[in-house]
């Protein structure tokens, strides 16, 4: 292999690369999980810098170039994620595989300090978005002292190609070459790549796989409201996504404690408290949550050194309980969502577009859950719980802070979780403030530490004190505002649409549709005065689901009746005998017989 190749660059120097895998270049289809993120990445453009991911580890001892660069080969030419492009093509979006090419390392020195340059490094190659096409997915740079030896390295990564589990995984690998003292070698066994998951999914087994989690999805698909945000927005300006995080030393012990008490496991406290508090914001009487999922399952999943994480959906009602009862709930439906996140990214869409024509809605999936740690070491508390007070001290030293403003998100509303270092837990919180106003961001955070600390300490939480007891003031609708199965609608707004979509013809909505057999519809019936023939309920109901995306408390009427003219009141304020009295041409719910969705 040539010698690194050097060069000046804006800041530092560059060194050219040049791996050999020994082989030919190969292509296939992205996998499931790369084409879960692929299809976000081309709606963010430019912005989908927001998903690079990084690593930058300090040496314990620094290391020769040479060295450093054969074990950046080794890595490079052992996993095939790194050496990937991604293309689109007329079939749907490719990973070709090169056997051979080039790098790019970034080379900068240690001043002032090895800690300003590496951060300085790692912000700069993580500053904008990859052009996959063209680009490798892996972004190097190294930092240099007087010597020239290298004492630190960054990664930066697509989320395309990597997910954290991977470039964790592959952070190690490089470490540990850098402490052999030999030449580095690509290690003997053969391990799962991207190219064999692409294989396997399409065979049997990962068919199998696939209609089970479509199973799951339509299922729930199929209950609890359909959007978590069917509330009045607000305008919020050019950078209406806020970012927060909270720093808390209360939180591990609270959960742990809680995890023990109610035999479930970290993620399930606190998914069910981020999700309640939500719920509680919004007046929901259900919550409807996409939970990140590892898909790490097994020895093959474990070796794939790719992106594998996708969504989960668990959906559950709120009940009357308390927050230990409402804990233990959640824990066997939040399994099933974990163990049901693998699938065909577009075979899913089809089924959410499916399920949202067959109840009239449309689906706003935009509330998430991501725990971020890749080792569960919230372990069930020892020993007797902290004392209130305890809790009160730990509390007392939480730090919240604003971490960024974005222009736009797929999400609405995203708790995280992650280890901070120490005994200290970091909860973020990505908010769309058109839907939960900037004050509301501290209130969430710091409530869930509230909440689980409160209940760790023995204190009676009930669910629907909530948003009272954590200083929640949840937005006001108004009188015209009612709750559906499909959700809190408003019927004047929906008359609207369907006059909209019936080319202005008069139109109104009742309450009631006995017999129409819509689950979790709006059981709406809606009148509409037009030509029977260009206006069939098929044809109404297709138009109305198109005018529905981004319009607040609207869903389809579960039952269309087309009549030969409107009741004397032209406008369609008539009752509803009123137009009952009218010839009727045609009704019927708008769906096909097959539309709606299994049980």
């Amino acid at each position: 292999m040539p010698p690194l190749q050097t060069g000046p660059a804006a800041s530092g120097t560059t060194a050219a690369l040049a791996f050999d895998a020994g082989a030919e270049e190969q292509t296939a289809p992205l996998t499931w999980g790369q084409l879960s993120m692929w299809m976000p990445m081309q709606w963010f453009g430019e912005q989908a810098n927001q998903f690079n991911l990084k690593a930058a580890a300090q040496l314990p001892e620094p290391v020769a170039p040479d060295r450093a660069a054969d074990a950046l080969r080794t890595l490079i030419e052992a996993h095939q994620a790194t050496r990937t492009h991604f293309v689109p093509g007329p079939d749907g979006p490719r990973q070709m595989v090169a056997a051979r090419g080039c790098m790019t390392v970034h080379t900068v020195p240690q001043a002032p300090d090895a800690q300003t340059a590496t951060d300085a490094l790692t912000a700069r190659l993580a500053a904008t978005a990859f052009d996959h096409a063209t680009q490798w997915p892996v972004r190097l740079g190294w930092v240099v002292d007087g010597r020239g030896m290298v004492t630190g390295i960054v990664l930066v990564v697509s989320h395309l190609a990597f997910d954290g589990w991977a470039l964790e995984r592959l952070t190690e690998e490089l470490l540990d070459l850098l402490r052999n003292t030999g030449p580095a070698e690509r290690p003997a066994e053969r391990r799962w790549q991207p190219l064999d998951q692409a294989g396997f999914e399409r065979s049997a087994e990962g068919l199998r796989k696939n209609a089970l989690t479509l199973r799951h999805w339509r299922e729930r698909l199929a209950v609890v409201p359909a959007s978590m945000f069917d509330l009045p927005g607000t305008q919020a300006g050019a950078q209406p996504v806020e970012k927060y995080r909270l720093d808390t030393a209360a939180l591990v012990p609270a959960v742990r404690v809680l995890a023990g008490r109610t035999r479930t496991t970290a993620s399930t406290v606190l998914l069910c408290v981020s999700a309640l508090i939500l719920a509680a914001y919004t007046g929901q009487d259900g919550y409807r949550f996409k939970l990140i999922v590892g898909n790490r399952h097994d020895r093959n999943s474990r070796e794939l050194l790719t992106i594998t994480t996708q969504d989960g959906l668990l959906a559950l009602p709120v009940e009357d309980v308390d927050l230990i009862s409402a804990i233990k709930a959640a824990y066997r439906p939040m399994l099933a969502a974990y163990q049901r996140g693998q699938c065909d990214p577009l075979a899913l869409d089809a089924l959410i577009a499916e399920a949202a024509h067959a109840r009239g809605v449309s689906f706003d999936l935009s509330a998430y859950f991501n725990d971020k740690r890749t080792v569960n070491t919230w372990t069930a508390w020892p020993g007797p719980a902290p004392t209130r007070a305890e809790f009160d001290r730990l509390r007392a030293d939480s730090r919240f802070a604003h971490v960024a403003s974005m222009p736009k998100s797929d999400m609405k509303y995203c708790v995280g979780v992650a280890d901070a270092g120490g005994d200290r837990a970091r909860l973020t919180l990505l908010a769309d403030t058109a839907f939960l106003p900037r004050p509301v961001g501290e209130a969430v955070l710091r409530g869930i530490e509230s909440l689980v600390c409160d209940a760790a300490g023995s204190q009676d939480v009930g669910v629907r004190e909530i948003a009272q007891r954590i200083g929640l003031e949840p937005p006001a609708r108004g009188v015209d505002w009612t709750r559906s199965p499909a959700g809190w609608i408003r019927p004047a707004a929906i008359a609207d649409l369907i006059r909209t979509a019936a080319a202005g013809a008069p139109a109104a909505v009742f309450p009631g549709a006995v017999g129409s057999g819509v689950p979790g519809g709006s059981e709406l019936t809606a009148y509409i005065a037009a030509d029977g023939t260009a206006h069939t309920p098929e044809r109404l109901h297709r138009r109305v689901m198109g005018l529905l995306p981004g319009v607040p408390g609207a869903a389809a009427p579960s039952w269309y009746v087309v009549c030969d003219r409107p009741p004397t009141d032209a406008a369609g304020r008539a009752t509803e005998g009123a137009w009952q009295a009218q010839p009727g041409l045609a009704e019927g719910s708008g769906r096909a017989a097959g539309d709606h969705p299994r049980p």
